[in-house]
């Protein structure tokens, strides 16, 4: 399972592994137990911090994918 490595990667030194990492989870995520989900989450939500705009980019984008659809 790559989610809990993406999730360390995450506070990676390297920026585009950190990028990576968000882009993984925000591809991969959806797919995992919502209990998971909602870990992957915060992991992203402290993300949202990281000095880099392209990571927050990522991170913004990973949410938006993990986020449940709205019931109508």
């Amino acid at each position: 399972r790559a989610l809990p490595e993406a999730v360390i990667a995450l506070n990676d030194h390297n920026v585009q592994g950190r990028q990576a990492a968000a882009d993984m989870i925000g591809r991969a995520g959806p797919k995992a137990p919502e209990a998971y989900r909602d870990e992957l989450m915060r992991a992203l939500g402290k993300s949202l911090e990281d000095p880099e705009g392209d990571v927050r980019r990522s991170v913004s984008g990973a949410l938006l994918r993990l986020m449940p659809p709205k019931s109508k």
